[in-house]
């Protein structure tokens, strides 16, 4: 189990171990979270607003009275500057300088230590790295695949952003992931090929392990098993590997 606050702790103490000063900020970020494309930079501005927003949030759930809780903001209020986009471009020395102070990391970790035992988040189980790395391994056969290069290009985002999300869950969450599996899926239905193709292979795995990162989703927020997505997800994918792939695995 963890926290919101450690969660954004994690996150933020990434960044200030950078040993260049004059990196940027958000792509220190990006690189440590394997992110890809255009995007990127402002994937990291989202999760960084919503570990925020999530501290926050569970500050004002916590069983406590309002004086603790308005102590416990304070250690939040360093990072205003992530809220209001004003400091968020900053490079790593600039960022030491205002919210990466080491007292504003030890501030979360108070936050992280009055949430405990109070609102806390599932971890994904150590099989969930092991699955990042069986989709790292399915680039290479997604490149040397006979497939059109825009369906290239997307099963290899899919299945990058897949594998990050694995191996940094307690920074994108339940949500993210899902909706990564979700498109992949989408992606491999409407692109299955005929029984011949020698693609046939290929896809065979990546509906095995997008079906193992649906139990690994279900096994870490139970509250996602009952998601109607989920359940017809779950069909497709079975229906796609019987009658697409020459059947089961």
């Amino acid at each position: 189990m963890t926290t919101s606050a450690q969660s954004l702790n994690q996150l933020l103490a990434i960044a200030n171990k950078a040993q260049n000063p004059k990196d940027k900020f958000l792509f220190v970020l990006v690189e440590h979270l394997g992110l890809e494309g255009e995007d990127a930079r402002a994937q990291v501005i989202s999760i960084l607003l919503r570990l925020i927003g999530d501290v926050e949030t569970d500050i004002d759930a916590l069983p406590v009275d309002d004086t603790m809780k308005a102590h416990l903001r304070r250690y939040v209020s360093p990072l205003n500057g992530l809220k209001d986009l004003t400091q968020i471009h900053m490079d790593i020395h600039n960022a030491k300088n205002h919210f990466l102070k080491a007292d504003h990391l030890v501030g979360l970790t108070n936050v992280h230590l009055a949430l405990t035992g109070h609102i806390e988040r599932p971890a994904l189980s150590k099989d969930a790295k092991e699955l990042a790395e069986s989709f790292n391994g399915l680039r290479g056969e997604i490149v040397e695949a006979d497939l059109p290069e825009s369906l290239k290009r997307v099963l290899l985002k899919r299945v990058s952003q897949i594998a990050s999300i694995l191996e940094h869950y307690y920074a994108f969450g339940a949500k993210v992931l899902e909706d990564e599996l979700e498109g992949l899926v989408g992606a491999l239905v409407v692109s299955a090929p005929q029984n011949a193709s020698k693609s046939g292979p290929l896809y065979k795995k990546l509906a095995k392990y997008v079906a193992t990162g649906f139990r690994v989703l279900t096994a870490v927020d139970a509250g996602f098993a009952g998601a109607v997505s989920i359940a017809e997800n779950a069909s497709k994918l079975i229906e796609f590997v019987e009658e697409n792939t020459g059947g089961e695995s």
